[in-house]
Formats: structure tokens, sequence, C-alpha cells
């Protein structure tokens, strides 16, 4: 996303993750309850309440109720939108026989989510639009991926991710013009089934973009790599200052 520098309006609005439009208070008790209490939450109970907090505040996501008294969802969207340009927009629908998710899409909606909420489905749209940030954090040509939390059948989907992402930031560390990649594993599970398949895709990558990979982590992450031939001899070092050091 964009976010101006320190001189612009944007700079000193204050930024919350969540906002949730329903005239029903319950809805937003139940979904406040099934998020991680460091996500931010605002509500709001009706149109003119959400059009005043989205102009004094950044959201970066924002569900809409479908069925609001007096309330066309999609216009109140087309408003909001204009204030809120890099927000997603996520309908909250009930469940039916039609497919709700693509409905609420040709209305312009980002996503649908269903009432009452189940908690997997609550658990996918949060592994959507906040792991990213959990899972990864870049800075200059240090990537660090972020720990896992979650049930055990959602680890493999946690592998995926991480994945991915790595493959997305090596492109801006090869952008910047750093000869070397940073990868930190310290929180990454030292799972011997999965840490190696992972660590060798990305010195795949790395070579390929003509950037030499180097890897900081924990005893158990070194252990894991070392069963496999092809991560065993990959440069390992205790920080990411002994890293940079080389």
């Amino acid at each position: 996303g964009g976010g101006g520098g320190s001189g612009s309006v944007e700079g000193a609005r204050q930024f919350i993750d969540l906002l949730v439009v329903d005239d029903m208070e319950n809805v937003h008790k139940k979904l406040r309850s099934l998020i991680p209490a460091h996500i931010t939450l605002n509500s709001a109970t009706s149109a003119r309440s959400s059009l005043g907090m989205c102009q004094e505040r950044l959201y970066r996501v924002i569900f809409i109720d479908s069925d609001i008294p007096d309330v066309v969802s999609s216009v109140l969207m087309g408003q909001l939108r204009a204030l809120q340009p890099h927000a997603a927009f996520v309908a909250l629908c009930l469940r039916s026989a039609n497919d709700v998710s693509s409905e609420m899409k040709a209305q312009g909606f980002d996503a649908a989510l269903c009432k009452p909420f189940d908690p997997g489905d609550v658990e996918d749209f949060l592994q959507r639009y906040f792991d990213n940030q959990d899972l990864l954090a870049y800075e200059d040509n240090v990537l660090k991926v972020g720990p896992f939390s979650g049930r055990e059948d959602r680890l493999e989907r946690y592998f995926k991710r991480v994945g991915e992402l790595i493959d997305q930031n090596l492109e801006r560390v090869a952008a910047a013009c750093y000869d070397e990649a940073i990868l930190d594993l310290s929180k990454l599970p030292p799972r011997p089934d999965r840490a190696p398949k992972l660590v060798a895709a990305v010195d795949t990558k790395t070579k390929k973009m003509g950037l030499q990979l180097r890897l900081v982590g924990t005893a158990e992450v070194k252990q894991a790599l070392s069963a496999f031939t092809d991560t065993s001899t990959l440069p390992f070092y205790e920080t990411i200052v002994a890293a940079r050091a080389g």
C-alpha cells in the first residue's frame, strides 16, 4: 500500500485493522470474539457513523452487512471506497443456496463472509488479509519468517504461504541490487518433513536471480536442514549480524 510522507494528512490518520458496519450489535461482539486480540476493530451500526469513521481513520478491511435497513450496501461500499481506496471490502451475508461470494463480487465487493460466522471461515479470512505481514517481515535484504500459530492441519498452508511470500520478496531484494538475501528462520517450525523442502526451493530461486542465500536460525532448524544434501551445505548463522558480516 501507499501511505504518504509524514507531512501528509494521511500520516496523521489513525490506522485500524477492521471496520464492521452492521446494524446489529451482536455481530460486532461475535466477530471480536473470533479474531486475535492484536487485531484492532471499530464498529459502526449505521451508514452515517461508518462514513464519519472512514473520514477520520485508515482501515485495512471494511465489512459491510448486505442487509442494513434503508441502506443499499453496494452504494455504501462505493462511498466508503472513495474515502478508503486501499481497503478491502467484504460483504457480510447469510448463507443461501446461491453462490453468495460471486454475487457479492459482481456488486463490487472483494469477498464475502457468511453469518452466522464459521470459525474456519474467519481463520481463512484472517490468513488472507493479515498473516502476510505476520508471516514474513521484510527489511532491506532481510526476510524474517513469522511463527506458525493454529491447528496442525493448517501447517501445510502455512509453509505454502511462507514460500509464496518469500518468492515475492526475493524480487524486491534483487531489484534493490543486494548481492545476498538473508532469510531468518528462527521462528520457522523445524519440521524435517517440510522445512528443508521450503529452503531448497528458496535456494533454487535465489540462484536463478543471482543472489546468495544466507540463513539464520536456531540449532533445531539447522539440524532439520542438515539432514538433506540440498540444504545442509547452505551458509547458516546464529544471528542476522553474523549473516550480514558473512
